[in-house]
């Protein structure tokens, strides 16, 4: 789950610079070459306020072992060259032998 949230920071950082509004990012997670999960990201910029959520969730063999998704959420105010988050939420689903 540390993972997530690292990855989950560094897309703020990335797509929310200050000439960009709307962006969609897709990344594929791969292991040893064998891909095991999806991360889908979104950001949305408005004025002073800014949302961002990601998708992290199992594929392939991975999604058989361990069906893991994970969801994050965050909203908050822009000022100056900062982030100020309002609100966070996370949601994690498991199913599987692990």
């Amino acid at each position: 789950m540390l993972f997530a949230k690292v990855i989950f920071i560094i897309f703020i950082g990335l797509c929310m610079p200050s000439y960009a509004k709307d962006k969609k990012l897709s990344f594929s997670v791969h292991v040893k070459g064998m891909k095991i999960g999806t991360l889908e990201m979104q950001s949305e910029q408005s004025n002073k306020n800014y949302k961002v959520s990601g998708l992290l969730k199992a594929v392939g063999l991975m999604k058989l072992i361990s069906n893991v998704e994970y969801k994050a959420e965050t909203i908050g105010k822009i000022a100056g060259t900062g982030f100020f988050p309002a609100n966070y939420s996370e949601e994690r689903k498991k199913k599987g032998f692990s």
